[in-house]
């Protein structure tokens, strides 16, 4: 149910800084040994994929102690530059995260964004004593809505064969 409303929503996959293919959900979810070890690869990591309402952000729970226990905030942030420490309290904060799963479990938030503009993201995790990690990788998107321009230009010939001989005497 989970991979059927991911492909309903998702259009295409626009920036996964670790991973070249577009399956990263149904990697992180797929328990094989092999998939296991791709997602451990990608704790913390935070992804991004369009829709056409907006994106949906995805990354891999960390715990409350570095792996060890439950987390009890995630900060996201979103940006039209990049982000870094420099900027990121002028970055917009934003509401409505999820409450941090255990670590390892895939967390995902959608965020809506406005047409034809980039934009960035990046988290903090926040524990029980007021602690925050670093910030995440930083995702990046490009909502285009501008569709190409229309041809006006087409045009239907026909192609007419003369074969012409000619004799001289």
């Amino acid at each position: 149910m989970l991979r059927t409303l991911f492909i309903a929503l998702l259009l295409c996959i626009t920036a996964i800084p670790a991973m070249a293919d577009d399956n990263w959900l149904a990697d992180l979810l797929d328990d094989s040994p092999y998939h296991r070890a791709k997602a451990d690869s990608l704790l913390g990591e935070l992804v991004i994929s369009e829709g056409e309402s907006g994106v949906l952000l995805g990354w891999l729970a960390v715990g409350d102690d570095g792996m060890d226990g439950r987390a009890s905030v995630y900060d996201v942030r979103m940006h039209s530059a990049l982000i870094d420490t420099s900027n990121w309290e002028n970055a917009i904060q934003l509401t409505g995260e999820p409450m941090p799963a255990l670590p390892d479990s895939v967390e995902m938030y959608a965020v809506a964004i406005p047409s034809n503009t980039m934009r960035y993201f990046a988290l903090k995790v926040g524990d029980n004593a007021a602690l925050w990690s670093g910030i995440s990788n930083v995702a990046e998107v490009y909502k285009d809505t501008i569709a190409p321009a229309t041809v006006t230009t087409l045009r239907a010939y026909i192609e007419i064969q003369i074969n012409i001989t000619v004799t001289t005497e």
